[in-house]
């Protein structure tokens, strides 16, 4: 697993991102806090830049290049997708068929999302650290965990909040999770009732003003970043977005359509709602992405599990064309990003250590 998140921060490391990707202003930010005092880097953060801030300005104070910011954040962020998956092997795996445990593997390799993370880091991050405490949470009560990192990953984008507070309804109420399939019934209509989820929206968004992390343009059907996104704008754009991009998320929720949960399930609980937020927020490209991503996560391990307590006989199917559906996002991403991912080929001849100290 270690040379797996190593080889994913090899990568990123070498990565020069364009002026238009996320990552090229945390570089800029990063070398705006070179020499200031501590106080003035902690005053100077937002809520969803506190940790932001605080590692690139240690990272700036011993010497480390700002390349280094990135590769140690995808190594994290990586490491924690594939302790989840170490959990699942050593206490529920090691009685499957090798083939199983290499599909298993293949659903976190693929889900990792590494190219969002090296390019977009924050959120990305806060995503890995939700999913790691939220496993974490739900299996075995590690409540204390849950909360520090909840604060944690809050403090490194504030977005993370949406998830912790589904974490906890979810644990709160698993008891009706035999009831929650009205939740992906709901959501599913919802998606296609774009006009009615924009009075819903338009409703609950008034409650959240007065937090200072709220960003209004995310849910204006005419921002650039709500319904107006510039990559939905065409018919090829439409495709992509909302096809290619989002065909995990289609292939989950047939299968949340048709399957039937057990009891007291906090995971189906989880999933059910998301779906049920997605729903609300479909049209609204960016918000609803980000909800998707940490809930094919969560799917992955929910159809892992699926598959070992044998409730749903056609589990492998969906597996097969849930890695499917990953793998064909994943490869379209590599067009995507190509000039970001190949801008540098660096990862390909030279180990780690020879990157980090240069030529």
């Amino acid at each position: 697993m270690l040379s797996f998140a190593l080889a994913f921060a090899v990568i990123s490391y070498t990565l020069v991102p364009p002026e238009s990707y996320d990552l090229y202003r945390h570089y800029a930010r990063i070398d705006s806090l070179k020499g200031l005092p501590f106080s003035e880097v902690f005053a100077s953060a937002e809520s969803g830049y506190v940790v932001f801030h605080i590692y690139a300005w240690l990272i700036s104070l011993v010497g480390l290049p700002k390349e280094f910011f990135t590769a140690s954040i995808v190594f994290i962020s990586s490491l924690l997708f594939f302790l989840v998956y170490l959990d699942l092997k050593n206490k529920h795996l090691a009685g499957m068929s090798g083939q199983f445990r290499l599909m298993a593997f293949t659903v976190f390799w693929l889900s990792v999302g590494f190219i969002m993370i090296a390019s977009g880091i924050r959120n990305g991050f806060a995503n890995s650290v939700v999913f790691y405490i939220g496993y974490q949470f739900i299996f075995y009560n590690r409540n204390i965990l849950f909360l520090v990192g909840s604060l944690f990953s809050f403090f490194i984008h504030p977005f993370a909040a949406l998830p912790v507070f589904l974490l906890v309804l979810s644990k709160l109420f698993k008891r009706f999770s035999r009831h929650a399939k009205f939740l992906v019934l709901a959501g599913t209509v919802l998606m296609l009732s774009p006009t009615f989820s924009s009075y819903v929206i338009s409703g609950v968004s008034d409650f959240f003003e007065f937090l200072p992390f709220y960003k209004p343009h995310y849910f204006r059907a005419d921002s650039e970043w709500g319904g107006g996104f510039h990559a939905t704008r065409s018919t090829a754009g439409l495709i992509v977005s909302y096809g290619i991009k989002r065909l995990s998320f289609y292939v989950a929720l047939i299968y949340l359509l048709f399957h039937s949960p057990k009891s007291r399930d906090g995971l189906y609980f989880l999933l059910c709602l998301m779906v049920f937020i997605i729903g609300i927020t479909f049209h609204l490209y960016a918000f609803s992405g980000r909800v998707i991503s940490i809930f094919v996560h969560f799917f992955g391990v929910y159809l892992i599990i699926t598959y070992l307590n044998r409730h749903g006989k056609y589990a492998r199917v969906y597996i097969i064309g849930f890695i499917s559906a990953l793998a064909f996002h994943s490869l379209f991403h590599i067009y995507e990003y190509s000039e970001f991912l190949f801008g540098s080929i660096d990862w390909i001849y030279k180990p780690l250590p020879f990157i980090l100290i240069g030529n």
